[in-house]
């Protein structure tokens, strides 16, 4: 489908940024990666502000037409023909992800968001802008299955290591080539990653920990030693994929429900 539709020799989304990403582009951190890319326009503009862009995307003829764009702007970028759905970027390794119309049924979001969240460095930002379901009363572009839209609760609920530093739906005008035009119910999320510190380096939280150290029982303390040994190996080693994701969610769970019980 995306061959066929990028084959046109007009670039159907543009060649300008998203408006939303370009307000927000001083946030970002390089590297970026850049979720379904398409045919370049995003990525070139991150690419001219300095930073070092990966664009992914399925199809090959719109990342040729992404390739043919930065070489007319006179930028460099790196480009990934790879299926979102098998899709892993490698961990710790990003200082932002930006996902500009990325729509992906939840099967797909579900297995690449955590890989999504494993793959930023700590406090590395993430820029999403989605259509909602709202979306499907408009006439102005979008996917028409409701599983592909995204909505605020959907965003907290598949991205729960990333703290919000704005999320919210609205309308807005949309003017980004034939396919995208009109008003536009859109989510718009930035977040960070949680940057959490290790047992030994966490003073407030030890301190807390050795005042309440009398009620926690020797396997119980095991259990949160080895959750924050998680965390400070997934925050501070590239080399964090043996650890299952399971895992890493459990401890960060473990460590937040431990510093609310300390400090509340």
């Amino acid at each position: 489908m995306w061959n066929q539709r990028y084959a046109d020799d007009e670039y159907i989304y543009g060649t300008e940024p998203n408006s939303f990403l370009a307000e927000h582009v001083d946030l970002l951190i390089g590297p970026v990666l850049s979720l379904a890319e398409g045919e370049g326009r995003n990525a070139v503009f991150l690419a001219s502000h300095g930073l070092k862009v990966h664009g992914v995307d399925g199809s090959e003829v719109g990342l040729a037409k992404a390739q043919a764009l930065a070489l007319s702007r006179g930028v460099e970028i790196q480009t990934e023909v790879a299926d979102l759905g098998m899709f892993e970027p490698t961990a710790n390794c990003y200082g932002s992800v930006v996902s500009i119309s990325a729509h992906l049924p939840s099967t797909v979001r579900n297995r690449l968001y955590p890989f999504v969240e494993r793959c930023l460095k700590p406090d590395g930002i993430i820029i999403l802008e989605a259509y909602t379901e709202d979306q499907l009363a408009q006439d102005t572009g979008g996917p028409t299955n409701p599983d592909m839209l995204m909505t605020q609760a959907k965003v907290k609920r598949e991205f729960p290591s990333i703290e919000p530093i704005l999320l919210r739906e609205l309308e807005r005008e949309v003017r980004e080539g034939r396919y995208h035009t009109g008003m536009a119910s859109v989510v718009q999320f930035i977040g960070r990653k949680k940057a959490l510190q290790s047992i030994a380096t966490d003073k407030p939280l030890n301190a807390a920990l050795s005042a309440t150290r009398m009620r926690i029982s020797g396997q119980r303390k095991q259990e949160i030693v080895r959750a924050f040994q998680v965390s400070f190996k997934r925050d501070n080693s590239a080399e964090i994929n043996e650890i299952p994701l399971k895992e890493l969610r459990e401890a960060d769970e473990m460590i937040g429900n431990i510093k609310d019980n300390c400090f509340q």
